[in-house]
């Protein structure tokens, strides 16, 4: 080998070197977009390259139809790059791009509604609905796009209630779809609906009620067909939104909130506001002895065992907090006046108690029995009296006195009375019967001419 190829040779292979350590410690310049949202009908090198790039706006695929998407991957990219000049290779076969187009959807019902003015306009009634020989599914169109429907050849058949239509969406714009639509119109009627799921003992009120238009075929008899004969009652198990709701679906009630155990009670525990929940019922499954007030509860104590969310009965709890009662010392007679001396105190039970049984020894002191009241027996209003001051039978002097005038006059008390009471009195000179208010033993007292006979 001469020298001249020797050097020849030694000049390739060093140029070859030389690249390779050029390929090898170059890091490009432009950078992958790996995922890419383009809301135009083409994918340019901008797109999916970021960098110093000759022919950013340059279209290189066709977009995705809006709402879709599609992966363009590493060889398709390496392929593009090279084609453009661009400084990019693959690293590896996971160097991919996922293009996605935004859109807007279309649904049926929008597409119906539009249908369904034409068909009006061309002598439908008004009160008909559509329903489609095959579903349409939802119609995309670019994000950008104005969501313009229009109709196209609308055709019904008032005989058989036949309809048909092309729909064009968007209207008037070169990337429009045109969509074949068919079906049936029936006529409806509107009826109210639940429009959330509603279940037993829950309240309906005006902002639970929707109305929906039903095919009159499928209205039953006993539909509620008056939002009115909603409000106000409840579900007897349990109503589904947007469904026709029956007479016998629904019920009148009153909801009351009653007051339970939050955890099981035992006997001799002092129930709190921490140991009750709430529950609601309809009033008419509340039987009377059950308790809806929560301080009838507090301070009392379980008589038995009480379980967690169950209604407590009067006669489940008893009370815990004493009372103070005044009971008679000694066996007092009728007619004796009662000191401080006549009596002492016991505690009881507030449940003990029964009706007009007195507690404040105010009630007590000074005045007089009634009728014999043995030791040991309590106070009740109607064993006690004020002291009598003037006696049936006693003459007594009758005062009338007004802003104007002071008049007097004589009188027969024809019952027994105490201070203040008031108490048949009749007039000496009139012989008419009159009520007046004890004033002391000796005078009486009337407040107008209406109620004394004086003279």
């Amino acid at each position: 080998m001469t020298w001249a190829r020797i050097f020849a040779l030694a000049l390739a292979l060093g140029a070859t070197l030389t690249t390779s350590a050029l390929a090898i410690g170059n890091d490009y310049t432009v950078k992958l977009r790996p995922s890419v949202t383009v809301s135009s009908p083409a994918v340019t090198l901008g797109d999916l390259f970021e960098g110093d790039l000759m022919w950013p706006e340059k279209a290189v695929a066709p977009a995705p139809k809006p709402g879709q998407r599609f992966v363009l991957g590493s060889k398709w990219l390496a392929n593009v790059a090279r084609t453009y000049g661009i400084d990019w290779r693959p690293a590896n076969t996971y160097d991919r791009a996922m293009v996605y187009r935004p859109g807007q959807t279309i649904s049926e019902g929008d597409i119906l509604d539009r249908v369904e003015q034409d068909l009006i306009a061309m002598g439908m009634p008004n009160n008909y609905g559509l329903s489609l020989s095959a579903p349409l599914g939802h119609i995309t169109i670019a994000a950008d796009a104005v969501p313009d429907i229009a109709v196209r050849e609308p055709f019904f058949d008032a005989g058989t209630g036949a309809f048909s239509a092309v729909v064009e969406v968007p209207a008037g714009t070169p990337n429009a779809q045109f969509i074949p639509v068919r079906g049936n119109a029936f006529p409806t009627v509107s009826v109210p609906a639940l429009n959330r799921n509603v279940s037993k003992n829950t309240l309906i009120t005006d902002s639970m009620i929707e109305w929906i238009d039903v095919p009159t075929a499928a209205v039953r008899r006993d539909v509620v067909m008056d939002a009115y004969l909603l409000v106000g009652k409840s579900p007897r198990t349990f109503i589904r939104a947007g469904e026709q709701v029956r007479d016998n679906d629904i019920i009148q009630v009153t909801l009351v909130d009653i007051p339970v155990p939050r955890h099981d009670l035992r006997e001799g525990t002092e129930i709190s506001t921490s140991h009750i929940d709430w529950i609601t019922m309809n009033q008419s499954d509340v039987s009377q002895n059950i308790v809806t007030d929560i301080e009838r509860l507090i301070g009392l104590s379980p008589r038995r065992f009480l379980p967690a969310g169950a209604p407590i009965r009067v006669s489940d709890v008893h009370i815990v907090v004493p009372v103070d009662v005044p009971v008679a010392l000694r066996d007092v007679r009728r007619g004796e006046i009662l000191t401080e001396e006549d009596f002492h105190w016991i505690t009881m039970n507030e449940n003990e108690l029964a009706g007009g049984v007195l507690t404040d020894e105010r009630d007590v002191i000074g005045q007089t029995a009634r009728r014999a009241i043995r030791a040991g027996q309590v106070f009740r209003g109607r064993d006690l009296r004020t002291p009598v001051l003037i006696e049936r039978g006693k003459i007594v002097t009758i005062r009338l006195e007004t802003p104007f005038m002071q008049l007097s006059a004589m009188g027969k008390a024809l019952e027994n009375g105490g201070a203040g009471e008031t108490m048949r009195i009749m007039n000496t000179l009139s012989n008419k019967t009159i009520f007046a208010t004890v004033i002391d033993a000796d005078t009486v007292r009337v407040d107008s001419l209406q109620t004394a006979s004086v003279r």
